[in-house]
């Protein structure tokens, strides 16, 4: 058995590129952990079940989708038997094999627009509900096109998958920006945990969250207990910093939350500089393009 996984605290992409490489492939998706409520959402909407929870996986057939990063994947990912990876992200480059695998890795905004293009090559149908999931992957992910990390392929197999999911675009893509603003019940906790991830930056050690709303100021409430559980994560697990990316999406800009060992020198990194810890970067949109090439050339 093959198992398609996807990178811990899975978004939309993470799960539904899961499962539409399992549909590919003849694969078992499953992810880390349980969905998100957008990705619960998109789930539901299309009628979808929600990848098995595997959260080791020695010995295991493993095709990683949306990382190739071996801090979001199991710990005991060096035991497992990779044979593919398909991915968006930069190339980390210390995963292991025992052999040659196939490995996918374009410059796209999300991994389903690869996926959905590796349909089409092969002439293989997309059925209609997994199409429309895909399509909310693409529009989650690229923040409806506004995102840096969108591209034309994005664009392209969106309209693709629409046509195939009967669906508009511009509709769907406003409800899934709902449903991602939808913060009504969450804690702060979970908004810190809901997309997370850690990096290596230069030998110094970050933690680094993103929450899109169609509103920025929707966060405020959270703030105070926010930066309580992101200074109790940075010293829980000895980090460098954590940072929180309160991105708001009608703006098309982000508040970043700082808990960091120099939070002076991480605000004028981004233009920041403000009396408190957080600051509105208008234009900063995307974690991967434009907080991690920032944090990797200046630390």
């Amino acid at each position: 058995m093959i198992y398609a996984l996807g990178h811990k605290n899975p978004d939309t992409d993470s799960i539904i590129a899961a499962i539409a490489q399992a549909h590919r492939i003849g694969a078992t998706p499953a992810a880390q952990s349980d969905p998100n409520p957008e990705t619960q959402f998109v789930l539901d909407k299309f009628g979808l079940n929600a990848p098995k929870i595997l959260t080791s996986v020695a010995g295991k057939n493993i095709f990683i989708v949306d990382t190739n990063d071996p801090a979001q994947l199991p710990d005991d990912i060096d035991q497992a038997n990779i044979i593919g990876i398909v991915d968006h992200h930069q190339l980390v480059g210390k995963l292991k094999t025992p052999g040659p695998i196939e490995v996918t890795i374009r410059p796209y905004g999300c991994t389903c627009t690869i996926i959905a293009k590796r349909f089409m090559r092969r002439r293989i149908d997309i059925p209609q509900n997994l199409a429309g999931a895909m399509l909310c992957a693409i529009l989650s992910d690229t923040v409806m096109f506004k995102s840096p990390t969108s591209t034309k392929s994005d664009r392209e197999m969106a309209e693709m998958l629409a046509l195939i999911a009967d669906l508009d675009i511009n509709e769907i893509g406003l409800e899934i920006m709902k449903i991602k603003s939808d913060i009504s019940n969450e804690t702060s906790n979970s908004l810190l945990n809901r997309d997370i991830k850690e990096f290596d930056i230069n030998g110094k050690r970050f933690a680094i969250a993103q929450v899109e709303l169609v509103n920025g100021k929707m966060i405020e409430p959270f703030v105070t207990e926010l930066r309580h559980e992101m200074a109790e994560l940075k010293h829980g697990k000895k980090l460098d910093g954590v940072i929180m990316i309160i991105t708001d999406i009608m703006k098309d800009g982000s508040t970043l939350i700082l808990e960091t060992n120099d939070n002076k020198k991480i605000q004028s990194l981004f233009k920041a500089l403000t009396k408190d810890e957080s600051a509105f970067v208008p234009g900063l949109l995307s974690r991967k393009k434009q907080v991690i090439p920032v944090l990797t050339a200046n630390l």
